[in-house]
């Protein structure tokens, strides 16, 4: 009896495989969990921000391969210290928080092969005592050896352009007294091709 309902079910099951590749059964549609973009959107969404417009960002010269969202997270305390994802920077300096704090550096994906250089940083709403200093990527970007680019910050409506100078490594450096989303400037003037 035992045996008689394993291979009665051993049958249904092939049954069921069969008619899965013989098309009987369509294939559901992609979920949009799997769309990159809207994988930015959503964690946008749960920090109650939009994704920011791109069209002033830089893309990178070649594709840095970032399929899903990546997070780099450290607890950080008064003493300073620092957080690095891929070319994304933020050096707490001692002072600039009076407690542990967490900090989160976290890079969206995009549907293009050439991702644009653009990172939320967090903590959101908080103002640090002392400014920290953030590096974005530069050197790896379309916009490498302009004079005039920057980092960008992400306002809730535009971007603005915050004081920058260049690191020794290749990256564009600023600093500030708050987190939002931060990018590398577009060169401006030539839109070039990623390749």
């Amino acid at each position: 009896m035992v045996r008689t309902t394993r291979r009665l079910l051993l049958l249904l099951g092939l049954a069921g495989a069969a008619a899965c590749a013989d098309g009987g059964l369509s294939e559901s549609p992609a979920s949009p969990a799997d769309d990159p973009l809207e994988l930015a959107r959503a964690a946008a969404a749960a920090d109650g921000e939009e994704v920011p417009s791109l069209d002033e960002v830089a893309r990178y010269a070649s594709n840095p391969g970032v399929k899903g969202v990546e997070r780099a997270r450290a607890t950080i305390g008064p003493e300073g210290g620092s957080l690095r994802l891929r070319d994304f920077e933020v050096i707490v300096p001692a002072g600039a928080v009076d407690r542990d704090t967490k900090f989160e550096i976290m890079i969206l994906p995009e549907p293009a092969r050439d991702a644009h250089a653009w990172a939320r940083f967090k903590p959101h709403n908080q103002q640090f005592a002392v400014p920290v200093v953030l590096r974005v990527p530069f050197a790896t970007t379309e916009s490498a050896g302009s004079e005039d680019a920057h980092v960008l910050w992400w306002n809730h409506s535009l971007w603005e352009e915050l004081p920058t100078t260049v690191t020794e490594d290749g990256r564009l450096e600023t600093t500030t007294d708050h987190f939002s989303v931060y990018a590398t400037q577009r060169m401006r003037g030539i839109t070039m091709v990623g390749g």
